[in-house]
């Protein structure tokens, strides 16, 4: 067989009996491990085809074959995400129909888009099981802890030898760039949903890891994360802690002592100080770490000229577009200039599927944080308010992010989404649990150790 399309039909059919051969509770780490791997991809007939949307279109199979693990969760709850996600989906196909210049195109943006958001509603169903759900979560994180790893060191080896590698490359006169989807921009995003997660359960005194371990990790996903010089993130990073710490102090918590927070601040400096100063092989367009980090930051929101005007001027062009067709818009992935592309995913859905696009993805975003904020504040373990907090802050974070780079399209942002929604339902089944059972106290401030007790000198 020396047809490459064989070959690619023998593989898909592998894969199918092996991941079908694998229980159903293992198949989301496998899922949230493949979004690591998205740079990498193969192009079949018309189709790009990365690992996540291979992994996740078998869990879905699994999840379906599988009927009866729902009926074994006591209080499952549904998905409040099916609906808004089944009007963006139908509302697309109709576009693609009836406005779109290249319906074969649109339509096979439309069979992306199933691809992409049926996982989601596997993933909540699969995750209603605490003990599942704290293992794929401590594994979520601890992929993301590798994968900051992996990208310093080929960082230090592109800065200080001249290495140039598939972690880190030479753009921007040197950049992590990882594994990840559009290698550098996402990777930076990633990092900075890791960091503002990490940071929540450190607020509430919630030890995922042991304590001096979870202050290293926040480090190097603090230090990837710049490292990355995507800005999106870093400013992202300062909304989603902002939330997290907003949403602490309402709930009369004590957050992270300022002494601690100048701690990060003051370690992440004299981390880059070392690097600055010692792997000087590799001279940045404005020299030094240093300098490039301020010359990205005062250039943060510079819309008249680089990449912000480029933004601008494709947001421009599409609102244009999209008055051609008001309701409907003009079809997935009808934006013929600049490969499709527009920065904005609101700018992007009311072009491509119109007002009633639109209507739909807010509907998405409503629904997250309705959902998020009517539980933040129910009686429930630290440990599951740590993610809580964190998982609402980081999808905040992640919508400022797709107001200037729409993620809209990546398994890696549909993976994070179906985690958050993961984490409201166990809140809302706790929270029911405990009206069945007041007996069972899962909030009891006094039957924490000593260290997490509010008011305490040991206290965080």
């Amino acid at each position: 067989m020396e047809n490459p399309i064989s070959w690619a039909i023998v593989g898909v059919l592998l894969s199918i009996l092996l991941l079908l051969s694998i229980p159903l509770r293992f198949i989301p780490f496998i899922f949230i491990l493949s979004i690591f791997f998205d740079k990498f991809h193969w192009e079949v007939l018309s189709f790009t085809i990365r690992p996540s949307q291979v992994v996740g279109a078998f869990l879905v199979i699994k999840w379906l074959l599988v009927k009866k693990y729902k009926s074994k969760i006591e209080g499952a709850l549904p998905n409040p995400l099916i609906i808004p996600f089944l009007l963006y989906v139908g509302f697309s196909i109709i576009s693609a129909l009836l406005n779109a210049p290249d319906p074969h195109k649109s339509l096979q943006l439309c069979l992306m888009l199933v691809v992409l958001l049926s996982p989601v509603i596997a993933m909540v169903d699969i995750l209603q099981k605490r003990e599942l759900y704290e293992r794929v979560m401590r594994f979520y994180i601890g992929a993301g802890v590798i994968s900051a790893v992996v990208g310093l060191l080929g960082y230090i080896a592109l800065v200080g030898f001249g290495y140039e590698s598939v972690v880190a490359t030479g753009e921007l006169g040197g950049r992590i760039c990882g594994t990840q989807h559009e290698a550098g921009d996402h990777f930076g995003i990633q990092m900075m949903l890791f960091a503002i997660i990490m940071i929540s359960h450190l607020s509430v005194r919630s030890t995922l890891f042991p304590l001096k371990r979870q202050y290293l990790y926040i480090l190097l996903f603090l230090l990837a994360m710049l490292l990355s010089f995507k800005r999106s993130a870093w400013l992202s990073a300062l909304i989603g802690i902002t939330c997290s710490w907003f949403l602490l102090a309402n709930q009369k918590q004590r957050v992270i002592s300022v002494r601690r927070s100048l701690g990060w601040i003051t370690g992440i400096a004299i981390v880059i100080g070392l690097l600055n100063w010692g792997l000087p092989g590799r001279i940045y367009e404005v020299g030094g770490i240093y300098k490039m980090t301020v010359h990205r930051v005062s250039r943060i929101l510079d819309f008249k000229e680089g990449t912000g005007q480029f933004r601008l001027m494709v947001c421009v062009e599409a609102l244009q577009n999209w008055q051609a067709h008001l309701l409907l818009g003009n079809g997935p992935g009808s934006m013929e200039d600049y490969s499709g592309w527009i920065g904005n995913v609101f700018v992007r859905s009311l072009h491509d599927v119109g007002i009633f696009g639109l209507f739909s993805v807010i509907l998405i975003w409503l629904t997250i944080f309705w959902q998020g904020l009517r539980v933040i504040y129910f009686p429930i373990d630290h440990r599951l308010r740590g993610y809580l907090i964190g998982m609402f802050s980081s999808c905040l974070a992640l919508l400022s992010v797709n107001m200037v780079d729409d993620q809209f399209l990546l398994n890696m942002f549909w993976v994070h989404i179906s985690l958050t929604m993961a984490t409201i339902n166990l809140a809302k089944m706790t929270r029911n649990d405990k009206k069945q059972n007041p007996s069972r106290l899962i909030h009891e401030e006094g039957s924490l150790p000593r260290l997490y007790r509010r008011g305490t000198p040991a206290g965080l």
